[in-house]
Formats: C-alpha cells, structure tokens, sequence
C-alpha cells in the first residue's frame, strides 16, 4: 500500500479493501495485492475526516459539516447527506442507517436508501465519536462525558462521567466484556472486585506455557475447521469469536468457568462441554474434548457464533467449514460434501479435501443435532415451559399477528417454537388465506394477549384492524422486531413511529420492543424472555 503526504484522519475496511480518509481524498487499497483501486476527491474540495464502509458504500464525512454516501464500485456519490454545519468526525453504518456526529454539537441518524434525514439530536457539546447499539444511541464527547439517547426518540437516557479527558472513539466488536475473576497477575494493572473489559485483539501477542501444553494434554473428539484459505482471515473475525464464546460460557451457572485465553488459542468451557478454539494461519480450529457432553450441539451452537461473528466483522468473507474423520485426524472431508453424502440414499463414500475417498458413515456424530449450518430449527429434546394456566374464557396464551409479505418464514418460526414449548398460539395465518375479520377478532378476545411483530409494512393490511381491535378489548400488547438489517423486513423505529396509527403510538413509548433472535446461541435467551412476558401479563 502506498505512502500519503499529509494527515490520515481516518481508515476503515471491507471484505476486500482497506479505505483512507485524507485531506480531501478518499482512498482504498486492495487488500490482496496491496494495489490502489480508487482514489477520488471529495466533492465539496474539504477535508475527509472520518470514513465508514459496509460493502460496497462508503460514508466519509468532511470539514464544513460535508457528509457523503459514495458507490465504491464506480467511485461515485449517491448522496451527499446535508443538515450538519461543522466538521464531522464520526460516522458509522448500522443496518440501513448511517449515524454521524459532528463539532456541530449534533448526532443525526440518516437513511441509507434515501439519504434522508430521520433524526437530529442536540448532544449538548461537541460530538468527537458515535456508537449504537439496539434502541440506544451512542456519542462521546468533547466535555468529557458519554451521552446515551433513544434511538426511537432521541431523548436523553444516561450520562456517564466517569472519563477524564475527551472521549474519541468507541470499540466495536473486539472486547470481551466478562465478569470471570481472571487472576490479576495476568494483567499489568487491574482493580479488584470490578468487571474486566478484555481487547481480545491484544491477546495475539501473548503467551501461556500452561495453555499450550493443556491444550496438547486434550483428547479431542469432533473436531471441525473454519477454513479462509480461499481468500484470508482477518483478525478480527477471531477476537469477535472469542469474544462471544467467553461471554456464553458465563451462562452456565454454578458449572461455569473461566476461560484460558492467550494468542491464538483458548480453553472455553460451556458447561460441561470443553473445546480449544485455535486460529493458525487461515483457519480457526474447533477441537471438542472426547468426553464433552452432547459434542455435536456444543459445534451447532460454535458455528452458529462464528456465523455472528463473520457477519459482524466481514459480512461478503468467503469460508468452508471442515469436518475432521474421527477416524483419521488428517482426512478433512467439506461439511457440504458430507451432508450431501447423509442426505442421498446409497451414498457410501465422499471425497476428502485431499486425494482420499472416505466412508461418509465415519461422520455420523457431527449430525447428531441435525445440521452444523442451520441454527433456526428446534432439534433435540426441548423443555416445555413452565406457565400459569389460562384464565377462564381464554384459549390461547398469545395471538401472533404479522405482515405476512415481509414477515412470514419468520412469524411461522417464533409460531413452532413457542408451540414446541407448549404454549397455545393464534397464528394470524395469511398465508392460507384470508380469514375472516370476525374470526380474526374472535382470535384475539380468545387470546391472553397481543404479540405485534415489527416489520416494514406491518401497519399496512389484516395488520391494522388486529391491532385495533386488540386496543378496544385492553389486552397486553407485546412488541418484537426484526434485527437483521439484511432481511426484507427490516426498518428502523423512526419508519415504525411514522406509519404506526395515531391511536398505537404510544405503544413505542410504554413498551420495550424485543429484537428476534435467530442465532442459537442468542434465541433460547430470546424465547425464554418472551415467554416469560407472555406469561406475566
């Protein structure tokens, strides 16, 4: 990569590039071959300070309160975004939003799609870096404090005073927030009895004789790799994995236990399930001791954090998973070519990664828990719940209602597993056809109460008369949303609040909306709340 004459103000990377803001340049350079592919001047002829990616767009903002949505692909701007009068020195993607902050002494949320302006906030001083994180919005600033406001309405929700200095910027993705008492002569400072935030990027450098030759102890059993050979792994995509198996195996109660961590490898305990995570080169290692209980749904569960994890960090990464023969450790099979080999009939071997041909029956224990790659579907045994019996007159815990158009695989799915765990549901079921209103109506006076799913049309149709009746007949409303900004019915709560009826309003108000889950290892906390909920009211 080349030199540049001047100040760097900011840098950010994609899948593939690695992107500069500079006086009043833009650049990216190709990460594979260190090439420079675009180089372009900003519009307004300012200095670019701060610069976001997510694919291939690009955010840079600018001195003179320029902020810009740029095509990487063809070096173009689709937007220049307009309402901040002072330098920006932070901005962010998050989902289909762009959030900036600037010495304007304002945070403003921006439509990606529009390039509309759906939200100002008045920080109160000058607004050095932003974050966002579910219904909370994030700024750091200038007077040395850090400013929490609701995303929704931009009103004020907290603010902590504990820096001394000028808070420029947030880390996103690369620390382990962990309460374990990790020993404090593992630190070259610590404070006793206080939570322990950990840069699991730093752990790299480290090193722990104990840990290596505990990990040479393990007799491992299934083991799996995540293989980035094709293209590269970046480290980010290890930290955020780490990260998130640390505080996972915080959830175990009073089995849990502290994890092992230095350089590029650990000891993480899920329970009664132990396994060696290790990154060498371009692949991460999943080695699961021989004894764990249930190995199979301890990699499910793994797989399904990586997956997190990689879209978190490098969403377009490109990846194979591998399974290792349990009976020969240097045969390593393609996860696909195995399930391929499982689901045809008379299929009795496959080809390795190698030269070999193995016996697919040698893989059988991966599929115990059905598949590696699917972390939606319920699998096993699946406790039931534990509820209040319906008061009289009422025959269902909970009336599920959604825009079937933008919501519907997904609403089936919160339907069966809430089902699976012996609730009673009224499934709004558009998807067979039109019910009648009456019937509609008869569902919900039947029911305990009223779960709404958020979706970008869901104020349109069916949708508004369940709503309303659900009003007139006082029954608890429940809010869920879409979180994956990927999928076809995600908004942002702004686009909620506006196409909301004037009468359900004040629902965004009084009621906490629960983001759906769909990872493993978050939706059976997610399902557990929701219940919970349901079972409350």
């Amino acid at each position: 990569m080349g030199r540049i004459q001047g100040w760097v103000y900011g840098v950010a990377q994609s899948a593939d590039l690695v992107l500069a803001a500079s006086l009043d340049y833009l650049r990216a350079w190709s990460k594979k071959d260190g090439a420079l592919v675009l180089e372009m001047k900003m519009p307004n002829n300012k200095a670019a300070s701060r610069v976001a990616v997510q694919g291939n767009l690009a955010a840079v903002g600018t001195d003179n309160g320029g902020l810009f949505l740029i095509d990487l692909a063809t070096a173009s701007v689709l937007y220049a975004l307009q309402g901040h009068t002072g330098l920006v020195w932070s901005v962010i993607f998050d989902g289909n939003e762009i959030i900036s902050g600037s010495e304007d002494q304002t945070v403003r949320v921006w439509d990606k799609m529009s390039g509309r302006e759906t939200l100002r906030i008045d920080a109160g001083a000058f607004v050095w870096s932003v974050a966002a994180h579910e219904n909370l919005l994030v700024a750091g600033l200038k007077d040395n404090t850090v400013r929490v406001f609701d995303r929704a309405s931009g009103g004020p929700r907290h603010v902590l005073t504990e820096a001394t200095d000028e808070v420029r910027a947030f880390m996103r993705g690369v620390m382990l927030l962990s309460n374990w008492n990790f020993p404090e002569d593992a630190f070259s400072s610590g404070r006793q009895g206080e939570p322990l935030y950990l840069v699991s990027s730093l752990l790299k450098n480290s090193t722990d004789a104990d840990l290596d030759a505990e990990i040479a102890d393990m007799d491992p059993g299934l083991t799996c790799v995540l293989d980035f050979t094709k293209f590269f792994l970046p480290d980010g995509v290890f930290a955020r994995l780490l990260s998130l198996c640390a505080q996972y195996s915080g959830n175990f109660g009073a089995i849990s236990r502290a994890p092992q961590l230095a350089g590029n490898q650990a000891i993480i305990h899920f329970g009664l399930s132990v396994f060696a995570l290790e990154q060498t080169q371009d692949k991460i290692w999943i080695r699961v001791e021989r004894d764990s209980r249930e190995p199979a749904s301890t990699l499910k569960t793994l797989v399904s954090m990586f997956r997190d994890a990689r879209d978190a960090v490098f969403r377009d990464l490109p990846w194979e998973l591998l399974l290792q023969s349990p009976k020969n450790a240097s045969v390593l099979v393609s996860y696909d070519e195995a399930a391929r080999g499982f689901a045809s009939s008379g299929v009795e071997f496959v080809k390795s990664v190698g030269t070999k041909v193995v016996n697919v029956a040698d893989f059988e224990p991966f599929f115990r828990d059905g598949s590696l790659t699917e972390d939606e579907k319920d699998t096993g045994t699946i406790e039931q719940a534990s509820l209040q019996d319906l008061p009289a007159g009422l025959k269902y815990h909970v009336f599920l209602s959604h825009r079937q158009v933008d919501a519907g695989d997904t609403c089936n799915l919160i339907a069966e597993k809430l089902k699976n765990r012996g609730l009673k549901v009224w499934f709004d079921q558009e998807s067979q056809g039109n019910l009648a209103e009456d019937a509609m109506r008869r569902g919900i006076r039947a029911s305990k109460c009223y779960l709404l799913f958020l979706s970008k049309t869901v104020f349109e149709g069916a949708v508004r008369m369940e709503l309303e009746t659900a009003l007139q007949e006082e029954k608890p409303i429940l809010l869920v949303h879409e979180s994956d900004p990927n999928r076809v019915g995600f908004d942002t709560f702004s686009g909620y609040i506006k196409s909301a009826p004037n009468a359900a309003k004040h629902l965004f108000r009084e009621t906490e909306s629960m983001p759906f889950q769909r990872r493993l290892y978050l939706a059976e906390a997610f399902y557990k709340e929701l219940i919970a909920r349901i079972d409350a009211v």
